[in-house]
């Protein structure tokens, strides 16, 4: 039996620790859309709702630890014998289990709306009428975000079927007699969540990849969108978690608290996720450091032969409003380079069209000055 609560020290930490980050990033993205006096899309907007449901997590997680019901040795048995766990249920471990019943839901959200919020941002910086499939794929994914936090949260509070909600904090015997799909429901539900994080993770490299520049500059921009790679990391850690846990879950009496790892990486996968929407639009405080720098090379990549703007400009004081778009041609190539920079995002991508598509119908762009 474990003698030291290192679990709960830990997991207050990490708690406390990320809300502070995640407030302060979702409160930088919204200062960042004030400084380019832009209005705030519907990717940030997602991200409030986000921050609400993490902070739910890590409440929940706390009381956990306060309560002594995570990262703490469990108490003896009432019912004696070696497997006498499996037949009494004491109040630190059925405050485990109603933690664990409440926080999924909360998680499935969070880490939703931060998946739809990351699906719409890609939306605003990649797709454009002249080339869809990436629109469809960012929609379809959308959907699947969807139907997954749905089938998520009705497979949690539904798994015990007609025995009721009450059965998931009931003794081992109980929940295993009649919740006998709640495990490989969650597992199924947490492989879902890493292949959605996996496939959310790599859909901009191959637009980046199309790009014309130098193969480091390539790889410098895929490594600032690399950022949500965090969040991933730590699904695919919660999930190795979850099957050590589940696996041995119910072998030894304290088996809450080694689930307490797993609780713990719960929560940093609902911040991390957080965190990482977040620092991917503040263009306007990192135009100066590597990331702004890695921006504006792509930029300097190209040589500006003609601008075309369907706002107002004036020679030697470039200003654009914001359904304007910003047109480099290469002459060596014959192709036209479109770099559009939404004023929402600060982002500017560049993409290679046809020298026949015309700027009529391409999204609103805009080229910060």
């Amino acid at each position: 039996m474990y003698k030291q609560p290192y679990e709960a020290h830990m997991l207050t930490t990490v708690c406390f620790l990320l809300a502070a980050i995640g407030t302060l990033t979702t409160g930088l993205r919204f200062w960042s859309r004030r400084a380019h006096e832009s209005k705030a899309g519907l990717e940030d907007w997602l991200i409030l709702p986000a921050l609400i449901f993490a902070y739910g997590v890590f409440g929940i997680a706390l009381w956990g630890t306060f309560s002594h019901s995570l990262g703490y040795p469990a108490p003896p048995p009432n019912v004696p014998g070696p497997g006498g766990f499996r037949y009494s249920m004491s109040p630190e471990q059925k405050n485990f289990m109603m933690i664990q019943f409440v926080m999924h839901p909360l998680y499935a959200l969070s880490t939703s709306l931060v998946k739809l919020s990351i699906l719409f941002f890609y939306k605003r910086l990649f797709c454009t009428r002249s080339r869809p499939k990436f629109t469809y794929l960012v929609y379809t994914m959308v959907a699947i975000v969807l139907i997954w936090t749905v089938a998520y949260i009705f497979s949690q509070i539904f798994a015990c079927g007609s025995s009721g909600v009450a059965t998931r904090w009931d003794t081992v015997v109980n929940i295993n007699r009649k919740c006998p799909l709640a495990d490989n429901l969650s597992f199924a539900a947490s492989i879902a969540s890493f292949l959605t994080d996996l496939i959310i993770l790599v859909m901009p490299i191959p637009k980046i990849w199309g790009l014309h520049m130098r193969t480091r500059q390539k790889f410098s921009i895929v490594g600032v969108f690399m950022i949500g790679s965090l969040a991933t990391a730590a699904s695919l850690v919660r999930l190795v978690n979850w099957v050590i846990v589940w696996n041995g879950h119910w072998s030894f009496p304290d088996g809450e608290y080694i689930a307490t790892i797993a609780v713990t990486w719960m929560v940093v996968e609902t911040g991390v996720g957080l965190i990482a929407a977040s620092l991917l639009t503040l263009s306007p405080l990192i135009r100066y450091a590597s990331a702004g720098r890695i921006i504006q090379s792509i930029r300097s990549t190209f040589s500006t032969t003609s601008l075309r703007s369907r706002g107002e400009a004036s020679e030697g004081n470039r200003k654009y409003s914001r359904d304007e778009s910003f047109v480099m041609d290469k002459s060596h190539t014959g192709n036209t380079i479109i770099v559009e920079t939404d004023i929402e995002t600060g982002w500017g991508i560049p993409h290679q069209n046809d020298a026949s598509i015309g700027l009529k119908g391409m999204p609103a762009a805009h080229i910060p000055s």
